[in-house]
């Protein structure tokens, strides 16, 4: 991992899998440049924000697909055991659900999908200590030119 690079997070959307970018550079501050990076940071936190909640709703989607393919496996595990007359533990059950390759799937993709959520949050809150590092380096500023006007 390079601090320096940009990450990539990738959210399934109605449209399929899209990639976004998040350019280090959104997570820096330009020194040179203060005014015009706090004025940007309400359409950078708007524009993750949307981000993280799409990933949010993916990673809730996909648990629910997961329960659902559990409780359907677990019926139809039942069901079958019923049908032949044999008796089954829960155990047996619980083993059987588990090892599915179905469920080993979903879970998988839940997996990519919560560490792209998680990604997307930690960005959330970078863009937050941002802000509120932008705005005291902004009062800094506007306090020494304050303590400047009085000094001369």
């Amino acid at each position: 991992m390079n601090i320096n690079q940009n990450k990539i997070i990738q959210v399934e959307t109605t449209e399929g899998l899209q990639e976004v970018i998040l350019p280090v550079e959104d997570f820096g501050i330009d020194p040179t440049d203060i005014d015009a990076v706090l004025c940007k940071m309400g359409k950078l936190l708007l524009y993750y924000g949307e981000v993280e909640a799409a990933l949010k709703m993916e990673v809730e989607r996909k648990e629910a697909d997961l329960e659902k393919l559990e409780a359907d496996f677990d019926s139809h595990v039942r069901w079958e055991a019923k049908t032949k007359s044999e008796k089954i533990t829960e155990k047996q059950v619980e083993t059987k659900v588990t090892v599915n390759p179905q469920r080993l799937q979903l879970i998988e993709n839940l997996h990519r999908s919560r560490k792209n959520y998680n990604l997307a949050r930690w960005a959330m809150k970078a863009l937050d200590a941002k802000k509120d590092c932008l705005l005291a380096i902004a009062y800094r500023d506007k306090e020494m030119m304050r303590v400047d006007r009085y000094n001369r």
